[in-house]
């Protein structure tokens, strides 16, 4: 990767964890920073794994450092908030519009259902789900779990909790493995 690319990802970490602990509602105990710091380590372990190119490994990492700061504006539509994010960040870093517009397709991927349409786009997806196949999954469910009752009105009780966890598992895809 250049100097440049090294900075600008440099940059894009400062800022995002800047603005994940700064901006971020102290109900998202689930979508904050240390879920960004697991998605950005599970890409880095798969861009290896799967040779991946520079400029690809870039923006890769660049939409893993910004695909939550969206929550920053609540849980509804955090996708397209995160690429007005990463939008506006990128361009004061004078990113060309093919980088700006590869990382918003990356971030978008991870929107469910997911539709990833390429490799980097299928590692982010499954980086940022990267906990169901993990030994923290029971404690990250819990963490979801108190997240959506912190931000709606109804609480999900634990039997109904279950369920929509089978479900989703049930409904789950791996696209890199």
């Amino acid at each position: 990767m250049s100097p440049a690319d090294q900075k600008m990802l440099q940059d894009a970490q400062f800022f995002a964890r800047n603005y994940l602990n700064t901006k971020l509602d102290k109900a998202f105990v689930f979508h904050n920073l240390g879920h960004t710091l697991e998605v950005v380590e599970a890409c880095e372990t798969m861009a290896t794994k799967s040779n991946l190119n520079d400029r690809d490994r870039l923006v890769l990492l660049l939409a893993a450092w910004f695909h939550d700061t969206g929550y920053s504006s609540g849980a509804a539509q955090h996708e397209e908030n995160s690429e007005k994010v990463a939008t506006t960040f990128l361009k004061s870093k004078g990113a060309d519009p093919q980088l700006i517009r590869d990382v918003n397709a990356c971030i978008m991927a991870t929107k469910v259902p997911q539709s990833p349409t390429n490799i980097i786009e299928q590692i982010i997806c499954d980086a940022d789900l990267f906990h169901l196949g993990s030994e923290t999954f029971v404690e990250k469910t819990k963490l979801l779990r108190q997240e959506i009752n912190k931000l709606q009105d109804k609480e999900v009780d634990k039997k109904e909790w279950r369920q929509m966890n089978v479900e989703f598992l049930q409904r789950h895809r791996v696209f890199t493995g």
